[in-house]
């Protein structure tokens, strides 16, 4: 197999108050400071994953990727049959004892001058997430996870818990608005900014040059992303969280045709 070669892209992390940058992100506010989070953009290197397919360990790297064909992306109906189907995917691949979506989400993606693009957040015409961020926190996650196993915190202890999102484009290759992923390993603590949103408490990332970032070049509708956000036996600065966002790869978008990105992500609690 030819080698890849890496993409330069840039993201959007959280940056401290004190940062000169004007841009930010209303969707959320910092739980330490009650203002909307500051983001600002860094050049990063991201790897390609697509020689490494099926071969990647989720439980040491926190995110692998896999050829899943076969899934109905249309039709009546077809998002509740994909998530069961995903959700039991899920349980035969990690070998666990039981998996149970919590949530999923369909994004699709609006040109920003296209006048149906929202100016603000939307839940029914949700945006790629261009920011890095860790879906919940690790405060959330754990109850979460076990209001949805239905399990008491003393059935849980002992447990190994976790919180996996299947990512899947519905149409392919994505060149608009891909999805890139931090090597689990080289996160640390102090690297999450704890905020509030919609959907309750969050974590977004700053810019840290130990970071390790990848992508799937040309993701189709047959291979899947996962992404681990959660892990009660691991803490972020042991590989427990995996950072995720959205990126605009700008020389592909100017030079080659393409879709715009549309995607489901299928957010699973876990019992080992």
């Amino acid at each position: 197999m030819a080698p890849s070669t890496p993409c330069i892209a840039s993201l959007n992390f959280a940056v401290p108050e004190t940062h000169p940058s004007e841009k930010r992100h209303s969707f959320c506010t910092v739980i330490e400071s009650g203002l909307p989070l500051k983001i600002a953009p860094f050049d990063v290197e991201l790897e390609d994953l697509r020689p490494k397919i099926g071969t990647l360990d989720l439980d040491e790297m926190g995110y692998a990727a896999e050829s899943l064909p076969g899934a109905k992306l249309s039709g009546e109906n077809w998002e509740e049959a994909y998530v069961k189907e995903s959700s039991e995917w899920l349980c035969n691949y990690l070998k666990a004892e039981k998996v149970i979506a919590y949530n999923h989400q369909v994004r699709r993606r609006i040109a920003e001058d296209d006048p149906e693009h929202p100016k603000e957040f939307d839940t029914e015409k949700l945006q790629p997430a261009l920011v890095a961020h860790v879906d919940s926190s690790q405060n959330r996650a754990p109850i979460r996870v076990r209001e949805t196993l239905g399990l008491s915190e003393e059935e849980a202890k002992g447990k190994r818990l976790a919180v996996i999102n299947i990512w899947r484009p519905l149409r392919g290759p994505v060149i608009d608005s891909p999805l890139t992923v931090c090597d689990a390993r080289t996160v640390r603590n102090e690297d999450i900014t704890l905020t509030m949103d919609y959907y309750g408490e969050g974590s977004f990332i700053s810019r840290q040059e130990r970071h390790r970032w990848a992508y799937l070049k040309d993701m189709t509708q047959d291979e899947v992303l996962l992404v681990r956000c959660f892990d009660s036996t691991k803490g972020p600065s042991e590989g427990g969280v995996t950072p995720h966002s959205a990126f605009l790869d700008e020389p592909r978008i100017k030079s080659e045709p393409f879709e715009l990105r549309q995607s489901i992500e299928v957010r699973c609690c876990v019992l080992y």
